[in-house]
């Protein structure tokens, strides 16, 4: 088995080739559980923790390298999914404890949105687009860290592809 760490400040992310696991300071969803009515839906992170923007902030780092393969770029747009649907729990359990107020016409997306775009000091489209990308890439390799990493380059060139119309 490979493994490959990028170490950055606190944040560490470890790539293996069958499981891929990235501890970024998010709890792992896959890590071992505790059992179900000790288990919380988000483990004491809130929105405004600053991990969140850590996350962000190193994932973002890691996805405009220029000194990492395109793979394991690929490889990393499939876990900024993961982290963006553990964030949009996090969103969830915050509206629900009260923690976050529920405004009308600010959903759930809505706020992930604007914490990103905070967070890496981006345009509101282009952290849509890194959003659409992340699960262009998951839908296409149903999460597989082998076919991201063994996709040719005319993949990337389809998913990087906006549309015309």
């Amino acid at each position: 088995m490979t493994t490959i760490r990028l170490e950055r400040d606190a944040s560490m992310m470890v790539l293996d080739s069958p499981d891929f696991i990235c501890h970024t300071g998010l709890p792992n969803p896959q890590a071992t559980a505790p059992k179900e009515s000790e288990a919380t839906a988000t483990d004491g992170i809130t929105h405004r923790d600053v991990q969140v923007t850590n996350v962000f902030k190193y994932v973002e780092d890691m996805i405009t390298s220029n000194t990492m393969e395109r793979q394991f770029v690929r490889l990393v747009w499939i876990r900024l999914t993961t982290i963006l649907d553990r964030f949009d729990e996090v969103i969830k359990s915050d509206r629900r404890t009260r923690r976050l107020d529920k405004n009308q016409g600010k959903r759930n997306a809505s706020i992930a949105i604007k914490i990103h775009q905070e967070s890496i000091s981006a345009q509101r489209s282009a952290i849509k687009w890194r959003r659409r990308i992340a699960r262009r890439w998951t839908l296409l390799t149903n999460g597989s860290p082998f076919l991201a990493i063994a996709l040719s380059h005319r993949a990337e060139t389809l998913i990087n592809t906006k549309a015309t119309s």
